[in-house]
């Protein structure tokens, strides 16, 4: 279940390899970055400074529009970095053969009863292999720096600027979180930008203020400035449950330090937005 910006929930579902089985999973780069928690801070406060809208950008189905294992080797091939040349054969429970049955191209149509005869050879990384998310930051960064003329930050790769080309003034913002993007920029910059990026991806959810982005609630204030706290998720956390005047020295059980582990991670992802909470 997802829950949507409008409150509502919907079923989602999708296929996923078993990264575990990948017998090249050792011989091929899987890092990715995600942007840094300065630069997520950078581009709320800038967006306020130069009067921009700020936006959240989320990728629908992003692993599955990243670079082919072909385009992934001739990258790395130009950065003299020597990798194999990948061959993924995906055994498929008989579900996802139905599911092909119903569709009006009928390649993937088999007779349902030779289904553990096929296979599914990828041409791309897929969920669940260790390379997804490296192949999809690649084709985003080609995308924000070749087809947007953006500029990538020295200090952090997933954090974007565009200037203009006759003041040198900053024209939009950009960082990158995997497939949730925040954007900042003038309304009319955001509706091209975001018009090149579905030409180029397809659907791309468009989300203005408020909204959460990586798990933070995005607000304006009436002032005209921005906040990003955790209110929701701070109402959700519950008392420990345990009678601290009855607690002596004895070691914890091992309900009583799954209790605490699990209530102490609550607290440590608040610091987040309250540095002062880890006191």
């Amino acid at each position: 279940w997802k829950k949507m910006p409008d409150g509502t929930r919907i079923v989602k579902t999708r296929m996923c390899a078993r990264g575990c089985l990948d017998r090249q999973k050792h011989l091929i780069p899987t890092r990715s970055t995600t942007a840094t928690r300065l630069s997520q801070r950078l581009i709320v406060s800038l967006s306020v400074l130069l009067g921009f809208s700020l936006e959240s950008w989320d990728v629908s189905g992003a692993f599955l529009k990243g670079f082919s294992f072909d385009r992934i080797k001739q990258f790395f091939d130009k950065m003299g970095i020597r990798i194999p040349q990948r061959n993924v054969v995906i055994s498929v429970p008989a579900t996802v053969w139905r599911h092909f049955s119903s569709m009006e191209d009928k390649a993937l149509h088999i007779d349902i009863r030779d289904a553990s005869s096929w296979f599914l050879q990828a041409l791309k990384a897929i969920y669940g292999l260790g390379d997804a998310p490296l192949a999809w930051q690649l084709c985003l960064f080609e995308f924000f720096v070749v087809d947007l003329k953006g500029c990538q930050s020295q200090f952090d790769e997933n954090f974007f600027m565009w200037f203009n080309e006759t003041s040198c003034e900053v024209d939009a913002l950009a960082s990158a979180h995997v497939d949730d993007n925040n954007v900042a920029s003038t309304p009319d910059w955001l509706s091209r930008g975001h018009l090149m990026m579905e030409k180029r991806f397809g659907k791309i959810a468009r989300q203005t203020l408020p909204f959460t982005h990586t798990g933070l609630r995005h607000e304006n204030l009436q002032d005209g400035g921005r906040k990003i706290h955790q209110d929701e998720f701070c109402q959700k956390l519950v008392p420990l449950g345990l009678d601290p005047t009855a607690m002596d020295e004895r070691p914890l059980t091992k309900d009583e330090t799954t209790v605490f582990r699990s209530i102490l991670g609550g607290l440590l992802w608040l610091r987040l937005t309250r540095m002062d909470a880890i006191a």
